[in-house]
């Protein structure tokens, strides 16, 4: 870091690729939203309250980047993900000598392990003038500073904007709705891209047990039509697990955009997302924002530790996942705890945006 745009208001950029893939009945490219773009929107407009000039775009391709540098001039360019070739800052860094660019990384290593161009990607892009590479978790910025220089690895969390309300008759209302609906089935969802390390198999057969032991049907809803490194097995086994299965039944919901995914997930009973690697959760953060009790691995640093299940351990989360649905849960707390855990970023992002 140099500071050498600490003297002027910074005006930044946020770059995504364009992604025309089709996710069941629904195509990204078409306006349904992805965890990338939701979470590069959270902080674009976290900026604008700040007073800062902020602008998202995608592009078809890395060649269509400096287009739209020229047309907004930014001071700041963050490129979310890995997917702009290193060799292009040989080019853009010459056209837009005084632009610092961003590369944003959004996974723990151990995901990260499967990007074969990860390691050498990072190093490359570090090489280039007012070129940084970024992660939104302290502890994987940790890990990088052993292949990166550390003066061009900067941190850059996530931002959440809750807007659930806060009560304290939340507590008292879960109550009421857990003795009025005790009988019905269970709804339990499992959101998100079915990918590795996201865990969904071990949590199905929880939610499974669970349905069990509360003599309740269980429907276990998932995103069948995302998937990602090889998902399509973790598909093929969720299916196969629930085939003829007379305790539950698996939904596959169609992608959605962000909003009417927070109304879906409003029906359910309780959201699991145990995973082995995390670094935020954003399908998590939804949960929280509209009340509905979260189960989830420690790996989500931010959310309620009464309701974090050992990600290997079937039994712990069959227990966490019975807890949510027995104890009335205070979504209150859950909330508060969630902005208390972001309530820091817009300063985070600041200091960096004035001191590169």
């Amino acid at each position: 870091m140099n500071g050498k745009n600490s003297s002027s208001s910074p005006k930044v950029l946020f770059v995504l690729k364009k992604r025309d893939v089709s996710w069941g009945d629904n195509v990204y490219g078409k306006g349904f939203s992805s965890g990338l773009l939701n979470s590069a929107s959270f902080v674009c407009n976290m900026l604008k309250n700040e007073g800062i000039g902020s602008k998202l775009v995608e592009v078809v391709d890395n060649n269509c980047i400096d287009k739209e540098v020229t047309l907004f001039k930014p001071t700041h360019v963050i490129i979310e993900a890995y997917w702009v070739l290193p060799e292009k800052f040989e080019v853009l860094t010459k056209l837009n000598p005084k632009v610092i660019w961003i590369i944003r990384n959004h996974s723990e290593i151990p995901f990260l392990a499967n990007e074969g161009i990860a390691m050498e990607w990072s190093r490359r892009y570090a090489n280039y003038k007012n070129v940084y590479v970024s992660c939104n978790n302290l502890r994987c910025m940790d890990s990088f500073n052993t292949f990166i220089p550390k003066h061009k690895n900067v941190y850059l969390p996530n931002f959440y904007p809750v807007t659930g309300k806060n009560s304290n008759l939340d507590i008292f209302f879960e109550f009421l709705k857990f003795r009025k609906c005790s009988n019905n089935p269970l709804h339990i969802a499992c959101p998100g891209a079915i990918r590795p390390l996201k865990n969904h198999l071990l949590q199905a057969i929880a939610a499974l047990k669970v349905g069990e032991e509360l003599n309740r049907k269980m429907y276990f809803h998932i995103n069948g039509s995302r998937l990602e490194m090889n998902g399509s097995n973790i598909l093929k086994n969720l299916r196969a697990l629930f085939d003829n299965n007379p305790l539950g039944e698996l939904v596959e919901e169609p992608w959605a955009n962000h909003e009417d995914f927070k109304k879906r997930l409003q029906g359910m009973d309780a959201v699991m997302q145990v995973s082995y690697s995390e670094t935020f959760n954003i399908v998590g953060a939804d949960a929280v924002d509209v009340g509905v009790p979260l189960i989830s691995s420690s790996e989500l640093q931010w959310s309620n530790k009464m309701y974090q299940a050992d990600f290997n351990d079937v039994n712990d989360i069959a227990e966490k996942l019975k807890r949510a649905i027995l104890v009335p849960y205070s979504a209150s707390y859950a909330r508060r705890l969630l902005k208390n855990h972001v309530k820091n970023v817009p300063n985070i992002w600041m200091d960096v945006l004035l001191t590169t």
